[in-house]
């Protein structure tokens, strides 16, 4: 139980990350699509 409850957390931080990288990408595609 102590595992699972301490693994939930990163997993969820794990998720954000990606989630936020994914999202930085995406503005640097509208931005470059923009310039052209």
């Amino acid at each position: 139980n102590f595992t699972d409850k301490q693994g939930i957390p990163l997993a969820q931080q794990v998720k954000k990350k990606r989630a936020y990288i994914g999202v930085k990408e995406l503005v640097m595609v509208i931005e470059v699509s923009l310039q052209i």
